[in-house]
């Protein structure tokens, strides 16, 4: 709710408009990394007598759903928006063709 109260008033002030720019992309970032905060929680050990209830075959599924997320579409994820902030950030350029030197995932 914030964010959308942030974006509505960052129209009118000329400080905020670089945040107007890329909150979706900053938004998608944080979805993620709570999701992944999520999947990280099966690791700890007070999840274990959950774990050890479950048949063999039951956590074999378990565990390559966890391998899947954690390596195959958080870790994605996260390079890919952070190379696309990276990106955004470099083409920045300021009137005299040299970079701004302003980051845009800060």
């Amino acid at each position: 709710m914030f964010i959308f109260y942030f974006l509505l008033r960052s129209r009118q002030y000329s400080h905020l408009r670089n945040f107007n720019y890329l909150w979706t992309v900053r938004l998608l970032l944080v979805f993620f990394a709570f999701l992944w905060a999520l999947n990280k929680v099966f690791q700890l050990h007070y999840i274990l007598p959950f774990l050890l209830s479950l048949t063999l075959n039951q956590q074999a599924n378990l565990c390559k759903v966890h391998v899947v997320l954690s390596l195959g579409l958080f870790e994605l994820a996260f390079l890919t928006i952070l190379l696309f902030l990276i990106n955004v950030s470099i083409k920045k350029q300021s009137p005299s063709g040299k970079g701004k030197g302003e980051w845009v995932i800060c």
